[in-house]
């Protein structure tokens, strides 16, 4: 069999954020698709992992302690001071991080250990960040799982006055990461079309979204209770979404007189001011439980960056969702399953109508129930051709 060594610098669970999500979503597929025997290498400042990663991967899980503050006792003076003060003049006039500052070159030693002893196939750095631990693999096949676009990123979030992400890295750096892989996994499409001009064709570059497979279900049976559902982590754009329904969406579903109730859940209900009128769940244990009490699901996250992977998500729990149109930039043929917006005013009455309509929320159950084939198909194909060794 096959076998392929994801490396991180998180834990695979508890599955509770968008990365975790996509890391399990892939190692799953991988595992039962495509006939690959996935371990995982955690490099991180943790020095136990949790019990439910350990419980997951049994003894396919190999974590190696990297300290936050390195050592500088076998450094000269001179190098002290030009890796200060790169680091400083990187977050002060550019905003951007070097894209190997996770990379610790005296690990080399025990990655290069475990590869003499089992040999992996398939290498896959999850984010460009531990691209450089790719070098200790010169026979595997690499494979960078980008997640997300990272060149500048940070203009974004000071364009919304929004506080700055510490993962952003220059045009140069990223594409420095990129070459170093034999193929590069986008998380959707418009990643892909910026990745494939960013390194001029010289690596393999394709589409992998969230992989699922969709829940079956009879639209005779389903009920609507007309509740409403934000499901979100604690990310500032999620928060900024969460003011947006807070103050310009659920005044205009008042001003209707229209009965409904609204539940936020996830580690974003600790970062907010919690309302009476409002359901909060701070911790999901079933996600599926969850959705199951929702019938429309609501994202008016207008910027941030990569892929939402929780409006994906309803689609897979074949929720009617409304969202802006940017929760689903890059994702193709999706307006069939989802009704997208352009502002608050739209989603407000979008939302009406699917509280309102029958007819309406049928015509988009149809559409997810299409969608749902086809996106899943063409992700799983990519996988299988990316990961293909032969």
């Amino acid at each position: 069999m096959v076998k392929a060594l994801l490396i991180s610098n998180f834990e695979s669970h508890p599955v509770n954020s968008g990365r975790t999500t996509r890391l399990t979503n892939l190692v799953d597929h991988l595992n039962d698709h495509c006939n690959i025997e996935c371990h995982l290498l955690v490099i991180s400042d943790k020095e136990k992992m949790s019990d439910e990663t350990k419980n997951y991967w049994g003894d396919r899980l190999f974590s190696l302690f990297t300290p936050k503050k390195i050592s500088w006792k076998k450094h000269s003076l001179f190098d002290k001071i030009v890796a200060r003060l790169k680091k400083w003049i990187l977050r002060k006039y550019y905003q951007n991080i070097d894209v190997d500052t996770l990379y610790d070159q005296r690990l080399v030693p025990a990655i290069e250990k475990i590869q003499a002893t089992y040999s992996f196939d398939i290498i896959i750095s999850e984010y460009i960040f531990m691209s450089g631990y790719l070098k200790c693999f010169p026979e595997s096949h690499k494979l960078i799982d980008t997640h997300d676009v990272f060149s500048n990123r940070f203009k974004i979030f000071s364009q919304q006055n929004i506080a700055l992400p510490l993962e952003s890295c220059s045009s140069t750096d990223e594409r420095k990461a990129l070459l170093r892989a034999n193929a590069v996994i986008a998380i959707q499409n418009n990643d892909k079309d910026y990745f494939k001009k960013l390194t001029q064709g010289k690596v393999p570059v394709a589409t992998v979204g969230y992989l699922y497979e969709h829940r079956q279900v009879n639209l005779n049976e389903l009920q609507f209770n007309n509740t409403l559902l934000f499901f979100a982590t604690a990310t500032s754009w999620n928060i900024s979404a969460y003011n947006t329904i807070l103050t310009e969406i659920l005044p205009k579903l008042k001003e209707q007189n229209i009965e409904f109730h609204t539940i936020v859940a996830g580690s974003i209900t600790k970062h907010i001011i919690p309302k009476e009128e409002i359901e909060y769940i701070p911790y999901v244990e079933n996600i599926q439980e969850l959705y199951d009490r929702a019938d429309l699901i609501i994202n008016p996250t207008s910027f941030g960056t990569g892929l939402k992977i929780k409006s994906i998500e309803a689609l897979k729990y074949n929720k009617l969702v409304v969202a802006h149109r940017h929760a689903f930039l890059g994702v193709e043929q999706v307006e069939q399953a989802v009704s997208l917006a352009s502002n608050s005013k739209e989603m407000s009455q979008a939302i009406i109508e699917l509280l309102s309509s029958v007819s309406t929320r049928d015509r988009l159950r149809a559409g997810i129930a299409n969608f749902n084939q086809s996106y899943y198909q063409q992700n799983l194909n990519s996988l299988k051709k990316l990961t293909s060794t032969s």
